[in-house]
Parts: C-alpha cells; structure tokens; sequence
C-alpha cells in the first residue's frame, strides 16, 4: 500500500515521540518505492558501551515500532513487520502497510494511540496516590505479546527485595569509566532545549544540586567522591529515594534474550507506558539492572562482580524462564515534568547509496 505524503508525516511524527535511553533516538528510517518503511540503528548512536549487545537500541526501535502500528491502526491502516530481514544487523524492521480490515477489533489500540503525544518520562518526586487491583490489571492487559509480561508491586516487601538490586545497577554506572562517559556524553549543560540528550532540568536535578551534578561530569572528580561512597549516595538520592515515596513499581520481563526479543520487549514497554498515561500515571524507568546484565559490559573485577550479584538477584525473584528488562516507578504526581525534546525527522532519514 502506498500512503501519500500527509500520512507518512503522521506516522514519523508518532515514531519520533518514542523513548530511548537518555533521549539518544538511535534510528534512522527510508521510504521505499514499494510502500514500506525500513527503520535501521544508527551506527553513530549504537553499539557503544552499555550497548554493545544493541540492548537499548534494540529496546528504543521497538517503542518506535509499536508507535507507528499504533499511529498507522488509529488511521485505518494494517502493519506487518518483518523482523531483521536481511544479513545487515543494523537493519532492524520493514513495514508494510494495508487496509484494515476489522476496526472492531483495534478499537484498544486506536485508544492507546491517542495518548502517544502525551507520554513523557517523571523524574520528580515523590509520586502520590494508591494503586489498586484494577490498575495494576489494565497495565497488565496492555501487553499482547504472551512472551513478554508486566509485574506491579505495591507491597512493600515486595518492593524492597528488588530496591538493592536496583541501586547496586544504578550504582555501578558512576564507578566505571566507561558507563560514566556513556552517562554524561548525553547531558547538555550549555543548551537549555536540545533537540537530543539531556539538560539537568528534564534529568529532575534540583538546582541547588546542579553544580554538584557538573562537578562529577568529569571522571577524575568522580573518582575522587567515589572514595567516600558518592556512588551510594548518587543511588540513594536517584532509586532508594523515588521509589520508597512512590506507590508502586512495574517490572517488565520477557522469556528471551536475543535481539528480536529486545524488539518485541520495546513493543510491549509502549503499550505499558501509553496505558499508564492513559491512566494518568507519572512513570520514571530505570534500566541499569536489565540493560548492564543483558549488555554485560567490560568493567574491572570487582564491578564485574557487583553485576553479577545483581543478575542472581533478579534470578533469584524471577526464576529462570523470566528476563529483567526495565523496572519503572509509578504513581500520580500533579503538573508536567521538563520533557525532552526530539530530533528534526530529516536528520534521521537513512542515506541509501
């Protein structure tokens, strides 16, 4: 099927408002003359560090994925995805598009596709509000994909025997070098609205703490606070914190580990977070403990370690058929967020020699 001009627009603009890891939007796409859409990783914004495996890539290509079936169903129009078609691996998805053929039945996700533009990423704190049985359901029964699935804990306990695992992940990516260049690569001190990246603003940093937060952007600093536990004390303020004043925490897992799971698994965090905001939910996703144990990136012995505890602690709760892929805090929280902003769709059309 061949879509004029107007609806192609439609359906980038959809895609351009999916989340990637610290507002990077690895991908880049290409029309063909046969209708289809080709979305690739960005060989500049992939591959590197906590990437190497394409994890987050792979996970930001999927939220776009599912927004342009979204965007193309709430326009009467059936997709059809062929995963990694070829030998290129940073070819990632072709879609085609057809007439729909049953409205009925996408009713659900013409509901979901309204909220696209809506959904944002609330580093604020603390969250507010009582979580109960029906929310947790309707999360729930967001995803349709049987291999993935969604977790809500509002108990306590069941909170916090996932909180240490969270802060020891999130932890590690202010010892290491390497995670701690990846992290502050993408934050921008000079311009207060980049179209990629993040500002101190959109990352919740209170501005009394920002001139801390700038003195650590340099890792001889970093190395220096580090000796007297500034990475536990970054944790604290950044996971114990948030998620013991919030009412509850989501957990996504899916039962593989390959890329195309990591695809599918972002298809299904879309649909989970679009039924959040639908619901009026603030969600703030943390990604260390899946993403660092799914990556596994080069780190001396003792972080090494550390990662390690935290994939058998995640075993531990899950089981072996379960793989952590994000946990997001949850809960209402009143106002809008600083949101970040988005690239100018041109500069990610794919130059197809």
């Amino acid at each position: 099927m061949l879509l004029d001009a107007q609806l192609k627009a439609a359906i980038i603009k959809a895609a351009l408002y999916s989340p990637s890891a610290d507002n990077s939007q690895p991908w880049q796409y290409v029309w063909h003359d046969t209708g289809d859409l080709s979305i690739w990783s960005d060989p500049q914004l992939s591959g590197k560090a906590t990437d190497q495996t394409y994890v987050l890539t792979d996970l930001a290509i999927g939220n776009v994925l599912e927004a342009i079936k979204l965007q193309a169903k709430s326009l009467g129009i059936d997709t059809e995805l062929n995963y990694f078609p070829d030998d290129d691996p940073m070819h990632v998805a072709v879609v085609s598009f057809s007439s729909q053929t049953n409205q009925k039945l996408e009713a659900d996700d013409c509901e979901l596709a309204k909220y696209i533009p809506d959904r944002h990423t609330d580093r604020r704190f603390p969250f507010s509000g009582k979580l109960d049985v029906n929310i947790g359901r309707q999360l729930s029964e967001s995803l349709n994909d049987e291999n993935c699935q969604l977790h809500t804990f509002t108990d306590r306990k069941e909170i916090n025997n996932y909180l240490p695992l969270i802060k020891k992940a999130e932890s590690i990516r202010f010892k290491a070098e390497s995670l701690h260049s990846e992290l502050f690569q993408t934050v921008n001190f000079e311009d207060p609205a980049p179209s990629q990246g993040m500002t101190l603003g959109m990352l919740g940093i209170e501005p009394f703490a920002r001139p801390i937060f700038r003195y650590i952007s340099t890792w001889r600093n970093m190395q220096k606070l580090n000796k007297i536990g500034a990475s536990k004390m970054i944790a604290i303020r950044s996971v114990t914190l948030p998620i013991k004043l919030s009412p509850g925490l989501c957990l996504l897992t899916a039962s593989g580990e390959s890329r195309l799971d990591m695809v599918k698994a972002g298809q299904q965090m879309l649909r989970f977070w679009l039924a959040a905001t639908k619901l009026g939910l603030s969600v703030h996703p943390y990604a260390a403990p899946g993403v660092l144990t799914l990556a596994k990136p080069a780190l001396d012995p003792l972080l090494t370690n550390e990662l390690s505890d935290v994939e058998k602690g995640l075993a531990e709760q899950l089981g072996a058929s379960a793989t952590a892929i994000m946990f997001f805090r949850i809960g209402f929280k009143k106002g809008l967020p600083m949101r970040s902003q988005r690239r100018n769709i041109d500069s990610m059309l794919k130059i197809v020699s």
